[in-house]
C-alpha cells in the first residue's frame, strides 16, 4: 500500500515499515507522540527530547523532564510540541513552564495557517490566549484538544466538551473520570469519545460499555465526515467494527489516525494495522506502553 505512515513507542519509532529512531534513542521508557504532514516531514517526541525528520529540535530536559510529551505538524511544516515544562511552537517557548501545568499531561495541535491549541488540567489557551480557565475545563486529569482550519476550537476533559468556549457536552455525560478524545473537522463536525461511549455531532454513537468498560480511547474524523474511534475494546469505523477486543490490544492504551480517503490505522502494545492489515507485530513494536501513530494520504 502507498500510503505514507508513521508509528512510536518506547521501544523507536517507524516511518513505512523503516525504523528512524532506536530504542532508547527516542526515550528509555514512558510514552511518545508523532505526527507526519502531506510532505512527509515527520515529529516525534518524548521525555528525551522533539525529533524532526530524524534531527534533534529540543533536548532531554528542555522539552520535559518526566512524563508525557504531545505534538503537531502542520502541513508547511510549522510544529509544536508541549509537555508539563511548557509549549513550543517552532522552537519558540509559548508558554512556560507552570504556566500550562505544573503536573500532567499537556494536548497540542496546529493548523495549516500556524493556529494552534494546548490544554491541561490548567486550563486551554488558544494562539497563546487562556480560553478556558484551570477548573472550567477540569479539576484534574487528561485534557483533548483540536482546532480546525477556520480556527475553531474543541476541547473536552471528564468534565466536558466545549466547542469554541461553548459547552456541548456536560459532566458526567462525556465522562465520569479518565481519559477524552476529541477531533474536529473543517465543517465543524466533531467527535468526542470516552469511556463512557463516542458522540459524533451530539449524537451519541457508542455507548457506554459498548466502546470500552474503563481506559483510554482514541478518534479521528476526516473531512468526508468518516470517524474512527479506538479503545482496548476494539476499533470502529463509522460505527462498524472493524477490530476486536483482543485483536488490537489486551488492554492499555492505544492510537488512531484517518486520511481523507478513508484508509484508517491503529496501534496499539499488541502491534500496528492498517486497513485491518498488520504491518508491526506484537513485541516489535513495544511490549508494553502507549503507542503513537500517524497517516498521511495515499501516493499516486
Amino acid at each position: 500500500m502507498n500510503i505514507p505512515w508513521i508509528a512510536a513507542s518506547s521501544d523507536g519509532v517507524w516511518l513505512r515499515g523503516q525504523q528512524v529512531l532506536r530504542d532508547g534513542q527516542i526515550v528509555d521508557d514512558g510514552p511518545v507522540a508523532v505526527d507526519l504532514n502531506q510532505r512527509g516531514d515527520w515529529i516525534a517526541a518524548s521525555s528525551d527530547g522533539v525529533w524532526i525528520n530524524g534531527q534533534q529540535v529540543l533536548r532531554d530536559g528542555q522539552i520535559v523532564d518526566s512524563g508525557p510529551a504531545a505534538v503537531g505538524l502542520n502541513r508547511r511544516g510549522d510544529w509544536i510540541a508541549g509537555s508539563s515544562d511548557g509549549v513550543w511552537v517552532n522552537g519558540q517557548q509559548v508558554l512556560r513552564d507552570g504556566q500550562i501545568v505544573d503536573s500532567g499531561p499537556v494536548a497540542v495541535k496546529i493548523n495549516d495557517k500556524g493556529q494552534w491549541i494546548a490544554g491541561s488540567s490548567d486550563g486551554v489557551w488558544v494562539n497563546g490566549q487562556q480560553v478556558l480557565r484551570d477548573g472550567q475545563v477540569v479539576d484534574d486529569g487528561p485534557v483533548a484538544v483540536d482546532i480546525n482550519e477556520n480556527g475553531d476550537w474543541l476541547a473536552a476533559s471528564s468534565d466536558g466538551a466545549w466547542l469554541n468556549g461553548q459547552q456541548i457536552l456536560r459532566d458526567g455525560q462525556v465522562v465520569d473520570s479518565g481519559k477524552v478524545a476529541v477531533a474536529l473537522n473543517q465543517k465543524g463536525e466533531w467527535l468526542v469519545a470516552s469511556s463512557d461511549g463516542a458522540w459524533h455531532n451530539g449524537q451519541q454513537v457508542l455507548s457506554d460499555g459498548q466502546i470500552v468498560d474503563s481506559g483510554p480511547v482514541a478518534v479521528a474524523l476526516n473531512e468526508k465526515g468518516d470517524w474512527l474511534a479506538g479503545s482496548s475494546d476494539g476499533v470502529w469505523l463509522n460505527g462498524e467494527r472493524v477490530l476486536s477486543d483482543g485483536q488490537i490490544v489486551d488492554d492499555g492504551p492505544l492510537a488512531v489516525a484517518l486520511n481523507q480517503t478513508g484508509d484508517w490505522m491503529a496501534g496499539s502494545s499488541d502491534g500496528v494495522w492498517l486497513n485491518g492489515e498488520q504491518l508491526l507485530r506484537d513485541g516489535q513494536i513495544v511490549d508494553s506502553g502507549k503507542v503513537a501513530v500517524a497517516l498521511g494520504e495515499r501516493e499516486s
